[in-house]
């Protein structure tokens, strides 16, 4: 029954998404030790492409699968729970039914970039002139750790 269900999964995309953009856990581990940068959509339930994602449930037991008859329940319940260890993550997921791959969204969905506070000098300069380039106005961002706290702060990126 595992094995059907991973076949299934197998064949689908999915998009991971997190409510968050702050949480220095998620810039360690997603975002190359900070050197990275983060990108901030506009979505809700009624926006093109992120309206779709649904929220993956935490919980401290398997999801049980196997009692659902509706085989895209069991493709649900597997890919939208995980560990409550993970909950930190507030992740959203949207699964693509036509499978893996390269899938546009509407480019004025794309609203701010947040810089990595370890970001290399040369990497932040190709980002600025990329989002400089765009048609629609998005707002960057930098990151930093806090010096206080287990935490990152994001504020307005200045030249």
């Amino acid at each position: 029954m595992t094995s059907d269900i991973q076949n299934d999964v197998d064949k689908l995309g999915v998009l991971s998404l997190s409510a968050s953009n702050h949480n220095i856990l998620l810039w360690s581990h997603y975002a190359a030790s900070h050197s990275g940068l983060c990108l901030q959509f506009l979505a809700d339930r009624n926006t093109p492409f992120f309206g779709r994602a649904q929220p993956v449930q935490y919980a401290i037991e398997y999801p049980q699968v196997y009692f659902h008859n509706d085989p895209e329940m069991h493709i649900k319940s597997f890919l939208l729970t995980k560990t409550h260890d993970w909950s930190y993550e507030e992740e959203w997921r949207i699964i693509e039914p036509k499978g893996p791959g390269k899938w546009a969204f509407p480019k004025e969905l794309l609203v701010g970039v947040i810089l990595g506070s370890k970001m290399s000098a040369e990497d932040k300069k190709y980002i600025i002139t990329l989002v400089r380039q765009r048609e629609s106005a998005i707002k960057i961002y930098q990151a930093s750790i806090n010096k206080g706290s287990y935490s990152v702060d994001i504020n307005d990126y200045e030249t």
